[in-house]
């Protein structure tokens, strides 16, 4: 290849350029890539210059023209190029570079336009320089572009550097190419998992050596390569929560640090913190807010949702509301704390008594159970199977002694509906005629239930 671009060049020593191409091309500049190249040769002992310019034209390489110059001190130099080699020449001439090859960049226009030269330096026998051979190109539009990836550079690394100090690990994902590299991390995680790898074998350490098996699943799918990139598209971060063996709770980002010109992501951070003391504040919370402060029983609100997922997803059910009987009196003449501790016990009981379904205060004497399941298929088939699952409540209830009550038993009344279709129901629908069937019960003795199917 490079016999072809120095071929027929006339004055020039052939094997002193083909010396010149092998040179350069160590130094990995492909000079039959580029569209021009302008090379030259400098004679010490004459003080002379030739320049040849050399260009692709349908994929063949051809020579435009070859220039001389004298490069004497008088001479007017038209052109930056010419000036340029002068002042190396000199430089050599004078003793101030010794390299035998080499390169180097330098301003040559106003505007930060920038001209980059490699050389090689010719020998006679008695190691005295004889000439210079080298070539110039403009590497404005290079230099530039590297300056913006080193200030890119730069910049993610500033980045990364602050999420070092907010994140337990960083993981770096190359989503083209699907490899991962460990950019920081705890002993515990370094000690599972190798610097360098493949995404795939990221995936089975972390599933296998880090994250528990219950949130594998979660993990899995969180960090799902086929669909990752369209996933975090448009996105800011992508997160997940999941339980491990060696940080505990941990709160996991994948964070997008590369967008291609399509706006695809091409390149991601996967961050992860300990969350166990904001997980069990979470927690805590969450219970607070769903929990009934007194019997610990599901509030109305949390009662209520979870009777609405349930009825989305069963085909039959039993709503069961119940209030306490003589519960105003029990209040008004013993106190409002052992008011407190009947409504305590009727809770302990009902939980006791309706394992396994959705139990909740409604507020006040009223509670709610919601019961599904095989068994209450097989009750509803007849009124008096469903009479049966509330005899085990009352016996219960019967077996409950409170002192201040001296020797009376807890009773309640209570009204419930029976779904062979949930389909369409609502929790209001469902309240609404349990409330109808407790008024009917209420109206008869105590403990009495009414039951309703629909």
């Amino acid at each position: 290849m490079a016999e072809d671009i120095f071929k027929d060049l006339g004055e020039l020593n052939k094997e002193e350029l083909y010396d010149l191409a092998v040179a350069l091309y160590e130094r990995d500049i492909l000079i039959a890539k580029q569209n021009r190249v302008n090379l030259f040769r400098y004679d010490v002992a004459d003080d002379t210059l030739f320049f040849v310019f050399v260009d692709r034209h349908d994929g063949e390489v051809r020579r435009r023209k070859t220039e001389h110059y004298l490069t004497s001190e008088n001479y007017a130099f038209s052109t930056p190029t010419r000036s340029v080699c002068v002042n190396l020449f000199r430089d050599y001439i004078e003793g101030r570079k010794t390299e035998p090859t080499g390169s180097f960049e330098m301003p040559y226009k106003e505007g930060g336009q920038y001209l980059r030269c490699d050389y090689k330096c010719v020998y006679d026998r008695n190691g005295k320089l004889h000439s210079i051979l080298g070539q110039f190109e403009d590497v404005t539009f290079t230099r530039e572009k590297m300056l913006k990836t080193i200030e890119k550079q730069n910049e993610y690394m500033r980045i990364i550097n602050s999420l070092k100090t907010s994140f337990e690990s960083i993981i770096y994902f190359d989503l083209e190419k699907l490899n991962y590299s460990l950019i920081s991390a705890t002993d515990a995680l370094k000690s599972v998992t190798k610097k360098n790898g493949t995404m795939n074998e990221l995936a089975q350490i972390f599933c296998t050596a880090y994250v528990m098996p219950e949130y594998k699943k979660l993990f899995t799918d969180f960090i799902n390569f086929d669909d990752l990139a369209e996933r975090l598209k448009g996105k800011q971060y992508i997160m997940a929560e999941y339980a491990t063996f060696h940080l505990g709770w941990v709160v996991a980002r994948i964070i997008p640090a590369n967008v291609n010109a399509d706006g695809n992501v091409t390149h991601a951070l996967l961050t992860s913190e300990c969350a166990d003391e904001l997980h069990r504040e979470t927690i805590f919370l969450r219970q607070a807010a769903e929990t009934d402060g007194l019997t610990g029983l599901l509030n109305r609100y949390a009662g209520k949702r979870e009777i609405e997922k349930c009825v989305s997803e069963k085909k039959v059910g039993v709503f069961a509301l119940f209030d306490c009987d003589r519960f105003k009196q029990i209040n008004d003449t013993l106190s409002h704390l052992v008011g407190d501790s009947v409504l305590v016990e009727i809770a302990q009981t009902m939980k006791e008594t309706f394992k396994n379904q959705i139990v909740m205060r409604l507020g006040g004497d009223e509670f709610i159970v919601f019961i599904t399941g095989s068994e209450v298929e097989r009750r509803l088939k007849s009124k008096d199977g469903l009479v049966g699952m509330f005899d085990q409540m009352k016996l219960n209830l019967e077996g409950v002694t409170i002192p201040e009550l001296e020797g009376t038993h807890i009773t309640m009344s209570g009204g419930v509906v029976a779904y062979n279709n949930l389909e369409g129901v609502t929790f209001e629908d469902m309240y609404k005629l349990a409330d109808e069937a407790l008024y009917v019960s209420k109206k008869k003795r105590n403990g009495n239930i009414t039951i309703t199917c629909r």
